[in-house]
């Protein structure tokens, strides 16, 4: 695995320089936090399916919660040199939420942009507060999604046709696993998508 290389290779060379390490380290990160999500969808849909993921609400403060994913996944952007945009408002309100499967649907979302966008794309988090709701919206310009497949992405084990997705890992089930969180927290999640131009995800959660 990647993981065990770049390892082997940093424990052999002593003279490695600092901008190899940094890469090295890099890669073991991004792939630990693959197999980490790998794991988690696979446990999580497990317990999809036999009727029993269940919400441990507690309110949340959603800025922390935002910050906690984007630290998850900042690896795979690095390595991809991937320009990060952030919006956030003024202030957000504490939300009732299950802190832990809502931050892997964000950390999903995050990632799936990361992964699908070329090396020196862009990825953008906006969240928009409105009276009764919020936006978190997650956009991307990378390889966008065929109109025919918009209405499969949810799928469980969905993966497309487009050869240069298909040629990512992937599982095909955290976009299942997500929506079926935010709709057990009585929210949606929704995709606008353009091929060759990216997509756009967008969760939207009550907030009462």
């Amino acid at each position: 695995s990647n993981i065990k290389i770049c390892a082997e290779a940093l424990e052999m060379d002593d003279e490695l320089d600092e901008e190899l390490q940094k890469s090295y380290l890099n890669t073991i990160s991004s792939e630990a936090t693959r197999l980490s999500r790998f794991v988690d969808e696979f446990l999580n849909i497990s317990r999809m399916e036999a009727g029993s993921l269940a919400l441990n609400r507690h309110p949340t403060n959603l800025e922390r919660l935002i910050g906690e994913a984007l630290d998850k996944t900042r690896a795979q952007l690095d390595q991809k040199q991937i320009e990060l945009h952030i919006h956030l408002p003024a202030r957000l309100p504490e939300l009732s939420l299950d802190k832990d499967k809502i931050s892997a649907a964000l950390v999903n979302l995050l990632g799936n942009a990361a992964k699908y966008t070329p090396v020196g794309g862009k990825v953008s988090l906006n969240v928009e507060l409105a009276k009764s709701e919020i936006r978190v919206q997650v956009e991307d310009s990378g390889f966008g999604i065929a109109p025919e497949e918009l209405g499969k992405v949810f799928n469980k084990f969905f993966r497309s046709d487009d050869q240069r997705i298909r040629d990512i890992n992937g599982t095909g089930l955290g976009l299942s696993f997500a929506q079926e969180v935010v709709r057990l927290h009585g929210g949606s999640i929704t995709v606008r998508s353009e091929v060759d131009k990216g997509s756009r995800f967008t969760m939207i959660l009550p907030v009462a």
